[in-house]
């Protein structure tokens, strides 16, 4: 780890950490719009992304409510009936788990961090292919010529080199501030099936990427191209990993190729790449926690964000979800997908909700009345 990766981990720690003892006001570069957030640095920037639609904002801390007293420090007031005002100012907290209590659980929403999509192998690569949209089998094509190919390595040889010049450029310029960067070291140490696919043009690797067998799936880790060339990217390099992926999968007898953590915003640009290689959801590994969402709904902001942001989410009798503004039909999400969810929130407008005289206190499965379930089919 590099001297500057070591300084963003340690203030990310320390981000996170404070969340204990008070509350992050976060705002535009105008002081206008703004969310309250007691949660990691990584969820700050996704929100301020997200909710904001801004990678540049303000950060101001304060220490939740609290007195001095001959017993010492005494909470006087809970950082959650704080956060339940700044959802009201701003529209939106993003809690952590140290924050939670009874008082504000009936009106989170939670929505996990990451899902995993992943491939149903079947018998033949020409199967496979016929599923996919045609530019995605163009690019296949083009791969397959003699000029390209794939190697599979075991070891650390090439470990160092992965990490400097493929996986850290790529994940910084594809994903800025919001880049998972990993020991890729200490990833292959731990995981005796953990294996490298190299990909090549001529002589020239180009791209590689981390996989690992686990029980019947073969599961992507982290990857890179070299220096983060955007004109590799755009070249199409993922869908050579893919591909190369789905062959040594079946050679290793795995029956589904697994993608690895995709973010939970179906409108996400890896989320609908991923999504088009008729991928289904794996609704039994959601590993990654869950974001914690404290809102109004009658907030203007709120209503825009889940206008552009449709999301998985778990509802409070644990079923997986999708919450949106709108209707199942306009968002042109894959039968695949959609067959893994029990239902559709649709948040209602004010004019909507005082039309139908919904509630806003929260449901038995929801944080809100103003959530209405729609038929998916």
């Amino acid at each position: 780890m590099s001297l500057g990766e070591l300084v963003r981990a340690v203030l990310s720690k320390t981000e996170s950490a404070s969340g204990r003892f008070g509350i992050w006001h976060i705002t535009d570069d105008f002081g206008i719009k703004g969310f309250a957030c007691t949660g990691s640095a990584t969820e700050r920037r996704r929100f301020s992304r997200l909710y904001l639609q801004s990678n540049t904002t303000r950060r101001r801390f304060q220490l939740s409510g609290a007195q001095l007293s001959c017993a010492g420090l005494r909470q006087t007031r809970s950082v959650s009936a704080r956060l339940l005002e700044l959802s009201k100012t701003f529209g939106l907290s993003v809690l952590s788990d140290s924050s939670l209590d009874g008082s504000v659980a009936p009106y989170l929403l939670r929505v996990p961090r990451f899902v995993a999509l992943g491939i149903d192998l079947t018998d033949s690569d020409d199967e496979l292919l016929q599923g996919l949209p045609k530019d995605r089998r163009r690019l296949i094509n083009r791969f397959s010529t003699n000029s390209f190919h794939a190697k599979i390595e075991r070891g650390g040889a090439f470990t160092r080199e992965f990490h400097d010049r493929y996986h850290v450029p790529s994940m910084r310029i594809s994903h800025g501030e919001e880049a998972s960067i990993y020991s890729t070291v200490r990833m292959l140490r731990r995981n005796p099936n953990a294996e490298m696919i190299r990909l090549f043009q001529g002589e020239q690797c180009i791209a590689a990427g981390i996989s690992e067998k686990v029980g019947a799936d073969y599961r992507l880790h982290k990857t890179g191209w070299l220096d983060g060339s955007q004109t590799i990217r755009d070249e199409g390099v993922q869908a050579f990993r893919v591909w190369s992926a789905i062959r040594r999968a079946r050679q290793l007898g795995c029956q589904r190729l697994d993608l690895g953590g995709t973010p939970p915003f179906l409108l996400d640009g890896l989320f609908n790449y991923k999504m088009r290689w008729n991928s289904c959801l794996d609704t039994k590994r959601i590993a990654w926690g869950m974001h914690h969402l404290l809102f109004d709904p009658t907030h203007p902001e709120v209503q825009a964000f889940f206008s552009r942001q449709p999301m998985i989410i778990v509802d409070r009798m644990g079923e997986l979800g999708i919450c949106s503004t709108t209707s199942p039909k306009l968002h042109g999400i894959k039968p695949n997908i959609l067959r893994s969810f029990k239902s559709w929130w649709r948040l209602v407008s004010p004019v909507e909700a005082a039309d139908r005289r919904l509630p806003l206190e929260p449901m038995d499965r929801m944080p809100s009345g103003w959530f209405v379930e729609e038929p998916i089919d």
